[in-house]
């Protein structure tokens, strides 16, 4: 992962950095999002951070890019799954998801996207080096590395990433962070399998899809840390989460088969948005 230089300062990094979570909070209590799915994103958003600075301290990034990048994966963490403010809740209902509901996880990226331009919009603010990365962080958190369709044994899904099967350098340095700690969090708690997943099951199928749903890069750094960001989610489950039982081995292959139905089956409808915008660094 190349990670550049930022001409940002710390200060308007730090301001940013408070303006996403401010807005997170706005956006998770007027669209009375799920308590689980906000619990899921500062999750997510602790251990995007972890990872990150994981990923800068090996470069020779100044100390304010290093801030950078570290606060802009956190910003990502907390707002990348804003866009299922929009959808369904009749999955819950049900105890398990609906045709409905996976019809909305398909353009959730899409709609955080859409729901943050607008909220920079009202701000009046402008679309700046750190803005951007999260915008399009959020959009591309579910894209592939490969980009290619791929046929997992255990199932006849054909997933590409979504919403426009990228791949490699055209995703978002800081979506790539979030797939990989998206996906370990939805396994080792109850995010969309409804049971917890084996820990080393769960670090060997991710470690399996290096260089193919996730950046090589990313999840050698997560092999590195995977204690720390254990003990983050150990954390959260020390303050009162609610955890299922863990599954025996042999339901442990069914949760990661529908894991992986979740978080890549192919959409329906394509975004018209097709690339990042030259970011404005003044």
């Amino acid at each position: 992962m190349k990670l550049r230089e930022t001409q940002m300062t710390p200060t308007i990094i730090l301001d940013r950095s408070r303006y996403i979570t401010k807005l997170y909070d706005e956006h998770a209590r007027i669209g009375k999002m799920r308590p689980h799915t906000v619990l899921h994103s500062k999750k997510v958003s602790d251990m995007a951070f972890t990872l990150m600075t994981q990923l800068t301290s090996q470069t020779n990034l100044s100390d304010t890019s290093k801030l950078f990048w570290t606060e802009a994966a956190k910003s990502t963490g907390l707002v990348h799954d804003i866009g299922k403010i929009c959808f369904s809740k009749s999955h819950e209902e049900k105890g398990l998801p609906d045709k409905k509901f996976i019809q909305d996880i398909l353009h959730h990226p899409v709609a955080g996207f859409h729901i943050l331009g607008t909220s920079f919009s009202i701000a009046d603010l402008e679309i700046d080096d750190f803005l951007g990365r999260v915008q399009f962080g959020v959009l591309h958190h579910h894209e592939r590395w490969d980009g290619e369709r791929f046929e997992f044994s255990f199932d006849t899904f054909d997933r590409p990433g979504y919403p426009h099967g990228f791949k490699e350098d055209k995703i978002e340095e800081v979506a790539r962070v979030i797939h990989v700690v998206d996906v370990y969090d939805a396994g080792r708690s109850r995010y969309e399998c409804n049971h917890r997943v084996r820990r080393d099951m769960l670090i060997d199928f991710i470690a399996f899809n290096k260089g193919m749903a996730f950046d090589p890069n990313v999840v050698d750094a997560f092999l590195e840390i995977e204690p720390s960001l254990n003990i983050i989610l150990e954390h959260y489950e020390d303050r009162g989460e609610k955890i299922e039982r863990e599954l025996s081995p042999e339901e442990d292959t069914r949760v990661i088969c529908k894991l992986n139905n979740l978080l890549d089956i192919i959409p329906k409808d394509l975004s018209n948005i097709e690339k990042k915008p030259e970011p404005n660094l003044e």
